[in-house]
This record gives structure tokens, C-alpha cells and sequence, in this order.
């Protein structure tokens, strides 16, 4: 979806397991990378290219899970 810069998105990837999600990761940086250079455009993952314009990121989502349950929740708060 859109973010905040121009020409800036947001992808996110399905949850797998750890290995499984950084070959994922590593894929979609290599199909973007082909698709923007077949465009005549480039991609970057740096995170801020111009001082006064939105950078860019990568950040990565995370979900742990131990016996079924979400570590990162707490039902109590």
C-alpha cells in the first residue's frame, strides 16, 4: 500500500517461519529490483535518501508464537 513519500510503499510478506520468511525476503528484494530495472527505474531500501523529503525503511513484523500462544500478548495488559 502507499506511504508517505512519493513512489513509496509498503509490501508486506505473509508470516512463515524465520528461514523460510528471510528467503522470502531476500526474493521479493530481488523480483523488485528486476521489475524497476525492466521500468527503467530503480528501487532502494536505503532509509533516507534526501534530508527534506520521507525516507524509506525496511522493517520487519513479527510474530512468536509458543505453544499456540502469541508472546506478544498479554490478555492481563
Amino acid at each position: 500500500h502507499h506511504e508517505v513519500g512519493t513512489g513509496q510503499h509498503e509490501i508486506e510478506l505473509t508470516f512463515y517461519p524465520a528461514v523460510l520468511s528471510g528467503d522470502h525476503y531476500q526474493l521479493a528484494k530481488l523480483i523488485l529490483r528486476e521489475f524497476s530495472e525492466e521500468a527503467g527505474m530503480k528501487v532502494t531500501f536505503m532509509p533516507k535518501l534526501f534530508s527534506k523529503r520521507a525516507g524509506n525503511g525496511l522493517h520487519l513484523h513479527m510474530f512468536i508464537q509458543k505453544e499456540e500462544h502469541n508472546i506478544f500478548h498479554d490478555e492481563n495488559g
